[in-house]
């Protein structure tokens, strides 16, 4: 395309044709810049169906579906990718970036020029056009590398709306386990009160001292002060998943209060870190620009000695009209002193810096997934604790104590401390589970994979009212 511009601006030629033909050949390099350039609304597309969006025309009449029901993880999930102003703003994203590459698609606007002289009687007119030819020879350059950052710009999007998506569901297992505990520590509560009560009977019939009376009292208050804490917890973490999902106003959403307990199948820690290494979006970013910096590198060593070179036409006419004089211009920069030294050495930088980038990205992603998979292991460890001694021990603390309570070895008191440790042994338990799948929350933030909740939707489940059983609904 540059030699076809050049070839008609140095061709000899009347001043019209000359003007027409410059100025067809930048419409036509202008009009193939645009048809080359990606459609916004194809990324915006991409980027959706990488991240499970399911499209929709009414995006408040899902919200309202989901929130019909049981508020599950993944229906969280949901919500926040039609209402959540944090994933809006990284989807316009898109289109800052998009601009930039239509822009860079786009050859500079020629120069008019006009001149008028007059003297001696006599008045000159001269009229110019001037095209960069710089600017023409380096746009497919510029397009390509532009187009290299819309692609970066995309993936830098998805890891960050899969960061939204990941404090989503953690705060959705935060909120689910601030309401089991809220439920467990009204159990407690409702059993601490129930001895204070029977102390009170004991002490009225003169069985119990004044002491042991006020030690029922404050254990009650005790617990009483911890269920309201509880309770004002899961408030909080309900209006702080509610904010997450993009939800404004006075919302009575139900949550699904059970969690699903952690798999059988380990995580396999070699597939982690291949997963981590091939699937994280940061890290495809990061290849992605090295190998513009490799691009932008060769370029500017291929052209340092382009400096400023403009082409272009000109005509000068007499106002008599006796005389007029057509040809085409040249200005070019002698490379003297500015050999485009500077440039390969700042292109030379940046390519330096963004492999450097990548080793110390690596090495953090290697740490996150070493970190996370220990945790994950870690958590899975602890459930099974409770799940196969814990739990199992202190169920049998209270059945032992309530056969000593029926004959009389122990008194009330004594059978009701043993439920109320129970319950606490309960509430552990439950918070067990929740941090597994918060370290499973966290490996999958490591690996960029998709988020824990969809392969455990068959899984056992786990909550306060299975846990407490018929006993709970009795003390209520």
């Amino acid at each position: 395309m540059s030699s076809v511009l050049a070839s008609a601006a140095l061709r000899p030629g009347p001043p019209a044709r000359l003007c027409a033909t410059l100025c067809a050949t930048l419409c036509a390099a202008l009009l193939l810049g645009a048809c080359a350039t990606p459609s916004r609304d194809a990324a915006t597309r991409n980027v959706r169906e990488q991240l499970g969006v399911i499209p929709t025309a009414d995006a408040e009449t899902r919200v309202r579906e989901l929130l019909a029901v049981p508020l599950t993880a993944a229906a969280a999930s949901e919500i926040a990718l039609l209402k959540s102003p944090r994933v809006a703003a990284e989807f316009a994203g898109i289109g800052a970036s998009h601009a930039d590459l239509v822009r860079a698609a786009r050859l500079s606007n020629p120069v008019l020029s006009a001149v008028r002289i007059s003297g001696e009687g006599t008045r000159q007119t001269t009229l110019g056009i001037s095209q960069s030819l710089g600017d023409l020879l380096l746009l497919p350059a510029r397009k390509h590398y532009a187009g290299g950052e819309f692609e970066r710009a995309q993936q830098r999007v998805l890891r960050e709306v899969q960061g939204v998506l990941a404090d989503v569901q953690q705060a959705w297992f935060e909120t689910t386990s601030a309401v089991q505990v809220a439920s467990m520590r009204a159990a407690i509560a409702q059993a601490a009160r129930l001895s204070a009560e029977l102390a009170q009977r004991f002490f009225d019939a003169g069985n119990k001292s004044e002491l042991d009376l006020a030690m029922e009292r404050s254990a009650a208050a005790q617990a009483s002060v911890s269920r309201l804490r509880a309770e004002a917890a899961a408030t909080q973490s309900r209006l702080q998943l509610q904010r997450l999902m993009g939800l404004r106003g006075a919302l009575a959403f139900q949550l699904d209060a059970q969690l699903p307990l952690p798999p059988t199948a380990s995580l396999d820690a070699d597939a982690a870190r291949r997963l981590a290494m091939e699937q994280r979006f940061d890290l495809l970013a990061a290849r992605r620009n090295i190998e513009l910096h490799e691009a932008a590198l060769g370029l500017a060593r291929r052209w340092r000695w382009l400096g400023h070179v403009t082409i272009g036409a000109e005509r000068e006419r007499e106002t008599s009209g006796s005389s007029s004089r057509s040809g085409p211009t040249l200005e070019l920069a002698l490379p003297i002193f500015d050999q485009g030294q500077a440039g390969i050495e700042a292109a030379a930088a940046r390519l330096d810096m963004s492999r450097a980038a990548l080793r110390d990205l690596e090495g953090a992603v290697e740490h996150e997934v070493e970190s996370s998979l220990a945790r994950v292991a870690a958590s899975k460890q602890v459930v099974e604790e409770y799940s196969k001694t814990l739990v199992p021990a202190q169920q049998a603390i209270v059945e032992r104590q309530q056969q000593r309570q029926n004959f009389m070895f122990i008194g009330q008191f004594e059978l009701l401390l043993a439920k109320q440790q129970e319950y606490d042994v309960y509430q552990s338990y439950l918070e067990a589970v929740r941090d597994y799948w918060l370290a499973r929350i966290e490996f999958a933030r490591a690996t960029g994979s998709a988020l824990p909740g969809g392969e455990s939707a068959a899984a056992p489940r786990i909550g306060v009212e299975n846990m407490l059983g018929a006993a709970m609904e009795e003390q209520r």
